[in-house]
């Protein structure tokens, strides 16, 4: 099954209630990063703008090694300011996200 831009097929022995969780969570994220996709064939499944072949990592990398933004934008001229937002934005949200195994009470 695909929502937005993740695949939600299970994968071996996860329970019903545990799919529905990480089903919302994933319909929660695609509505909040609408410009990040994952798809396992481009990039390995890296966080990607707009299923380019530009990975979140990559512009987090040229911004840290001192790259302007503008400089980036016209090294890549497909993207957009707003590619460059959601990437912050994106990296930000998943250092304080945090994954926790369900276990029963």
């Amino acid at each position: 099954m695909q929502v937005g831009l993740w695949n939600t097929a299970t994968g071996g022995g996860a329970t019903e209630g545990a799919d529905r969780i990480t089903l919302r969570r994933r319909r929660a994220i695609a509505m909040r990063f609408a410009r990040i996709t994952h798809d396992p064939a481009v990039m390995g499944g890296k966080p990607c703008l707009r299923g380019l072949r530009v990975t979140v990592g990559m512009i987090l990398g040229l911004l840290a090694s001192s790259e302007s933004r503008e400089r980036i934008l016209k090294a890549y001229p497909y993207l957009e300011a707003a590619d460059v937002d959601e990437a912050l934005a994106y990296a930000a949200w998943r250092l304080e996200e945090r994954e926790e195994d369900l276990v029963a009470p």
